[in-house]
């Protein structure tokens, strides 16, 4: 059987989580699937975990690689895809039964390259929090896709996703980079399809566990997050100018994200300089530049740090827990 679908999953000693997710792989309704489980070097039971789902499952093939990162084994996932279209599923979250054939109907009967649903997420503290607006997108111009992404929320993860196989032709994750790489592969899949869909609904449950790339403690990876802030603005400048200011909007968010998470993860004492280097950069901005390219809440947090930093601070710790 020549699948319809491939579903790449990178893991990495996930083994306290992995037989819930590739359960949930197993009960999807398009049958016509194959998943496609890359062992990034795993040091625990992850490949046994793998092997014997495939040795039960046909649907299922492991590949094993040397630890290179999450980049890098969903290229190979990418690589070694046989079906027309390929989505992704990361080895602690719980898709829907029917995501895939969810995607797969919205995508080929929209025509469409890249086809996506919506996220619910699940807190460390058991609480559920949902994404869905309610409102469903068509994007049938790169530049209008371009402007969505900037101005409104739309879930970067590309765990809702599915990619039309020759969209990903001249497309593949950063391998030296490990924070916000979905960001940038959405933004730049987006750009480059002919046509792409949005329905809005939750059809895939991201746990945020301990576990999580996004919690922890703050390393100098975190950092990537402005490397890619960066890059929207350097391609939006060479394909949509007259964008250019929004993608300005979205990196300021981007930072105020970044400044985020160096103070919940404790990193504002060991990169002090980035800290304040990066500080700056926000708050070069005018007032008014930001109170029309940021969205409320964003356009808050700029207001707080560039009146009063210290309240800033405070502010970020009680009230942003994940």
């Amino acid at each position: 059987m020549v699948p319809k679908v491939s579903v790449v999953v990178p893991v990495y000693n996930a083994a306290e989580f992995l037989p819930r997710t590739l359960d949930a792989l197993k009960a999807q309704t398009l049958s016509e699937t194959e998943f496609i489980l890359i062992n990034d070097g795993s040091t625990d039971d992850s490949e046994q975990i793998c092997r014997s789902y495939a040795e039960k499952d046909s649907r299922f093939t492991v590949l094993c690689q040397e630890n290179k990162g999450v980049c890098a084994a969903r290229n190979a996932g990418i690589d070694a895809a046989r079906g027309d279209y390929v989505g992704f599923c990361d080895s602690d979250d719980i898709p829907d039964n029917d995501l895939y054939q969810t995607l797969y109907e919205l995508i080929t009967r929209e025509q469409a390259q890249l086809a996506m649903t919506d996220v619910r997420i699940k807190l460390p503290d058991g609480s559920i929090k949902h994404t869905s607006s309610g409102v469903d997108h068509c994007w049938n111009k790169p530049e209008d896709f371009a402007k969505d992404f900037f101005s409104q929320y739309l879930n970067i993860g590309v765990y809702t996703k599915l990619f039309r196989r020759d969209l990903l032709s001249g497309l593949r994750f950063d391998e030296t980079r490990k924070i916000n790489e979905d960001l940038f592969f959405f933004f730049c899949a987006g750009i480059s399809s002919t046509k792409t869909v949005h329905r809005s609904i939750e059809k895939y449950t991201y746990i945020k566990n301990s576990t999580s790339a996004t919690l922890g403690t703050f390393s100098e990876k975190f950092f990537d997050s402005r490397y890619f802030a960066n890059e929207l603005v350097r391609i939006t400048k060479e394909r949509f100018p007259q964008l250019t200011d929004s993608a300005e909007g979205k990196r300021i968010s981007i930072l105020l994200r970044l400044l985020n998470r160096v103070i919940i993860l404790g990193g504002d004492r060991k990169f002090k300089a980035e800290y304040k280097e990066i500080s700056a950069d926000i708050t070069s901005h005018t007032p008014a530049f930001c109170k029309k390219y940021l969205r409320k809440n964003d356009y808050f947090r700029y207001s707080l740090l560039k009146r009063c930093p210290p309240l800033f601070k405070l502010v970020t710790k009680t009230l942003d827990k994940y």
